[in-house]
């Protein structure tokens, strides 16, 4: 069992970001209109979130170790 020392915020924010993602991805599949992103664009902006949560989550954690 792994224990993970996230705060809150950042938890708030990961949840908020894959749940919005998803909604994306989902509505991708379900339309094909013209204006429509692509599933490589929304897997692409995704990534970025997760990437940005994680480096603003380990900013957090030197704040906590200093």
């Amino acid at each position: 069992m792994y224990e993970y020392n996230v705060s809150p915020f950042s938890l708030a924010i990961l949840s908020a970001c894959n749940y919005a993602h998803l909604h994306s991805i989902l509505r991708y599949k379900s339309t094909k209109g013209p204006h429509q992103a692509s599933f490589s664009h929304v897997k692409s902006r995704h990534t970025n979130c997760l990437r940005s949560v994680s480096s603003a989550y380990a900013r957090e954690q030197k704040v906590v170790r200093s």
